[in-house]
């Protein structure tokens, strides 16, 4: 069987990718800067369709919603610190969180988490759902599943993905649907989300994989050649 060049690089290259190391960044948007908020059709602290908030590479929007502050709210607190969203959620609407940069190769998406509570005295109901590829395909946030919240305290909901790496702008969405058939309303804070990354040992250990590679294949080369 011919060995060449290119198949001692390729298995290289995989034992450098196999002792790769991965490091994890994570973020979280708040929604307390006042100045990323944007009124839609009506001011910003009524119900709309068309609210938004953005901040670095993340934008957020969501129907029949507006901004709530951290007034207690049945001796809870409406906001962890400044702001939330507050949604007045019914069957079809949605509350969308889009990732609008390019991710750099070698990148990927890891987890995503958010807090909600329930406004006080009203019984909402959602589903979460996630997406790699603007909204073509979903797949349900099952370690969330159907939520029902029992008190008014605030929870937070976290979902394990493993995203593609190299995601363009907009391929990544998180959205919150309500699944009641009445107007009832909940908070939405602190949306985070997890990166893995190459650490730099990473690129170094793909090289040293690289180089084992062509001195495998070298001293077979030779050795092949010296028995004529």
């Amino acid at each position: 069987m011919k060995t060449t060049l290119k198949t001692f690089l390729v298995l290289g290259a995989f034992a450098g990718i196999s002792s790769a190391a991965m490091g994890q960044v994570s973020f979280t948007i708040n929604f307390d800067t006042e100045d990323n908020w944007i009124a839609g059709s009506g001011g910003i602290t009524s119900y709309q369709d068309d609210h938004s908030y953005n901040e670095g590479n993340w934008s957020f929007t969501s129907d029949d919603s507006l901004r709530q502050t951290s007034a207690d709210q049945g001796d809870v607190p409406g906001a962890l610190d400044v702001y939330s969203w507050r949604v007045r959620g019914q069957t079809g609407d949605v509350w969308t969180a889009t990732y609008d940069s390019t991710l750099p190769t070698g990148e990927s998406f890891t987890e995503f988490s958010f807090q909600a509570r329930r406004w006080s005295g009203d019984d909402p109901e959602f589903e979460v759902y996630y997406s790699f590829d603007g909204g073509t395909e979903y797949s349900q946030a099952n370690d969330i599943g159907s939520v029902d919240f029992s008190d008014n305290e605030w929870v937070t909901f976290s979902q394990a993905i493993a995203s593609p790496s190299g995601l363009s702008g907009g391929d990544f969405l998180v959205e919150i649907r309500s699944t009641t058939s009445a107007n009832e309303r909940f908070m939405v804070d602190q949306f985070s989300a997890m990166t893995a990354i190459p650490e730099p040992s990473t690129y170094a250990a793909i090289f040293a994989g690289l180089a084992l590679g062509i001195v495998v294949w070298r001293r077979k080369f030779v050795r092949k050649d010296s028995c004529g």
